[in-house]
């Protein structure tokens, strides 16, 4: 670090001779002066190897006097408060650090490391030390020969975080619990098997039977009125409802807060034209449009399923909503234009 120092010195026994700064590494003197009078760098000193040299032809104390002398310096600092995040650096005793400097700084710094114990064949316990890295440290292999334990993580802020990854039995608990959830998950697939192979299955079997797994409507006959309804793979008797909409006891309109409709932005006048004849169109053009056959018939079928009604109530799947759409057509704007033909007169024969 630069450190400014202030310190007396003794003028020498000759004009014009060198005086030494009792440090070294000396950067740059700040100010010389004696009692009132302050000398100038250049004219009257200059800085010669942590020296001050007087031989410029300008004014110096008298020799044997003593005057005082400011310098900068690289000093060592003094550390102060280490901790796992950082420490506290000070200038040495009597000076002062010199703001917007340069401050280089020498450290050990500890990394992250894995370590693993491991025990051999005589029991007695081995420490493999790991690869230490700022961010990606690397575990140990366990050689041949010795049993894992565990792994210590190391980041050298806290205590060593111990993870039992050791080679250790699974008790007989554990064993036959997973193996029900095994029986358990086998009998999920056989049913799911089940059903995709009853809905994928042609309606009408060999022998005349008709199976219907009741998952949806699909398999019902559309062209004859259902009384029934289908929810969670059960035929059930169906619940019709009807939807009350608030509304309507407000004369067709929502309930709404008291408000007042205010305009913001306003455009009531625009200027603008259109063409009267575009097309240059003089005369309308005949045509002839016949209908064949002019009568069409045809008979439309609808079927009403209430299973998704009697599905609301039994299950609850969603909530009665209502959607309201507004179309709004507005006159951007409107223009006339008017052209003139002229046609010029046959010159003379």
């Amino acid at each position: 670090m630069v450190a400014e120092k202030t310190v007396t010195l003794t003028r020498g026994p000759f004009a014009g001779g060198l005086d030494p700064l009792p440090d070294p590494a000396v950067v740059q003197l700040v100010e010389v002066r004696q009692g009132a009078t302050v000398y100038a760098q250049g004219a009257d000193y200059v800085l010669n190897a942590d020296r001050i040299d007087w031989s410029p032809a300008g004014t110096e104390p008298a020799t044997g006097s003593t005057y005082t002398a400011t310098y900068r310096r690289v000093a060592n600092g003094v550390v102060n408060g280490t901790d796992a995040d950082g420490a506290t650096i000070g200038p040495p005793a009597g000076e002062a650090l010199v703001a917007g400097q340069l401050i280089l700084l020498d450290y050990r710094w500890k990394l992250p490391r894995f370590d693993r114990l491991a025990l051999d064949r005589d029991g007695a316990i081995a420490r493999l030390r790991g690869i230490a890295h700022p961010w990606t440290p690397r575990p140990p292999e366990v050689p041949v020969g010795l049993l894992g334990l565990a792994t210590l993580a190391l980041d050298w802020t806290a205590s060593p975080r111990v993870r039992n990854d050791g080679v250790r039995a699974v008790p007989y608990a554990e064993i036959e619990g997973l193996e029900r959830r095994i029986d358990d998950l086998y009998d999920l697939v056989a049913i799911e098997r089940l059903r995709t192979d009853t809905s994928i299955r042609e309606p009408a079997a060999k022998r005349g039977i008709f199976v219907d797994p009741f998952l949806d409507d699909d398999l019902r006959d559309h062209g004859i009125a259902q009384t029934a309804a289908i929810v969670g793979g059960i035929l059930t008797l169906p619940i019709a409802a009807s939807i009350a909409e608030t509304g309507m006891a407000n004369g067709g309109r929502p309930w709404t807060l008291e408000y007042t409709v205010a305009p913001i932005v306003e455009q009531t006048l625009r200027t603008g034209s259109m063409k009267v004849n575009p097309y240059q169109a003089f005369a309308p053009l005949p045509a002839r449009l016949t209908l064949d056959p002019a009568v069409d018939q045809w008979t439309v079928i609808e079927t009403t399923w209430s299973s998704p009604i009697t599905r609301r109530f039994v299950q609850g799947w969603g909530l009665v909503s209502r959607t309201s759409t507004s179309e709004t057509v507005e006159v951007v704007s409107t223009g006339r234009r008017f052209r003139v033909i002229r046609t010029a007169a046959p010159p003379p024969l």
